[in-house]
């Protein structure tokens, strides 16, 4: 309902969002985990082979993540699942925030990727501002509110990350099915959206792919 006809503050109020919760002074946080780049990487990787290893796109992911791994940055406040789907809104725009409980430190640029992975647009695939506008814009508004550049190169890192990590959480949904740990519909209905990721991923990468490999197929 909300992407069907997004209040027109929507994306400036994620911008402000985002920017509010990355300057919380870190003093004043309860004990949260501090991550990096190359931390979640080697864990979430240590999560693909124990469900198989068996995809080739989501290791070739994996491989280009390693060979673009972005340098350590000063940890922020994470939101860590700020998408469509953990936000309230109103006539007016965003109304509420919610589902902290993967809230954590880290680079701002995976908060400000995540939301604007493909499969948290649902369906609006050119709005690629978490379903809702343009990048240029939301990246417009959060630099305003925050006074921090956005680092394309470092946004886009994290949404590969971002498209792959959903995509290994698609296939640990199969395996609760498949080992009859939870034998409920859902969690099959999401183990095979496994391989949308695949075809995200696979869109993702192309740009890095040499020339020949690009384009329309034959």
């Amino acid at each position: 309902k909300i992407l069907a006809n997004p209040p027109p503050a929507l994306l400036a109020d994620f911008a402000r969002e985002l920017a509010a919760i990355h300057a919380v002074p870190l003093s004043a946080l309860p004990t949260l985990p501090e991550t990096s780049a190359a931390s979640l990487l080697a864990e979430m990787k240590e999560r693909f082979i124990g469900f198989g290893g068996d995809r080739p796109v989501m290791a070739l992911a994996f491989k280009w993540l390693e060979d673009h791994l972005p340098t350590p940055v000063k940890p922020v406040l994470l939101h860590g699942d700020f998408r469509m789907g953990n936000i309230m809104a109103d006539a007016n725009g965003l109304a509420a925030v919610l589902d902290w409980e993967l809230a954590h430190l880290g680079d701002r640029h995976q908060d400000l990727a995540f939301g604007c992975i493909n499969s948290w647009r649902f369906g609006y695939i050119d709005r690629p501002a978490f379903g809702v506008g343009q990048l240029e814009e939301y990246w417009i508004a959060y630099e305003r509110e925050s006074g921090v550049t956005v680092e394309s190169e470092r946004f886009q890192w994290w949404l590969v990350y971002s498209t792959l990590w959903w995509g290994v959480c698609c296939l640990q949904m199969a395996d609760i099915w498949r080992s009859g740990l939870d034998a409920g519909l859902e969690r099959a209905v999401i183990g095979r959206r496994a391989s949308e990721t695949e075809v995200d991923l696979l869109m993702l990468l192309e740009e890095d792919a040499p020339e020949r490999e690009r384009g329309p197929i034959a």
